[in-house]
């Protein structure tokens, strides 16, 4: 299994062909230019997970993303799959946090609404 991280570009095929909301950093609804390679982020857990479905992929379990801090920018919480009640589980850290807080082993709770600009996410493929 192999995890990628969905960048502004990709997310914006999504848009286009579904129509959910953009996310707020984009100026006038368009990907500031030079970010279409990078991560995307102020997305939703409900919005990761139909971007997954939409792509013929699932979000990672909180366990895998846990195993993945080798392909973990050092910068990026991630959404996981793993639910309880209205909350999800968020891996990682970012830039506003310690060195210490920058591991895949960190983990917090947030509700499945949540739009944060250190938020990203990947999506499973297969090899």
């Amino acid at each position: 299994m192999k995890f990628q991280w969905v960048t502004n570009e990709q997310y914006g095929h999504f848009i286009a062909a579904t129509g959910p909301g953009k996310p707020q950093y984009w100026d006038d609804g368009e990907i500031p230019v030079g970010t279409e390679k990078f991560p995307v982020t102020l997305v939703s857990a409900k919005d990761a997970d139909a971007y997954c479905r939409w792509a013929g992929s699932r979000l990672p379990t909180d366990s895998e993303a846990k195993e993945m801090d080798e392909t973990r920018p050092p910068f990026l919480w991630e959404w996981t799959s793993d639910t309880e009640t209205s909350y999800r589980v968020v891996r990682g850290g970012s830039w506003c946090r310690n060195p210490s807080g920058l591991r895949a082993s960190v983990r917090y709770w947030r509700v499945l609404t949540c739009r944060d600009v250190n938020f990203g996410f990947r999506c499973a493929s297969l090899p």
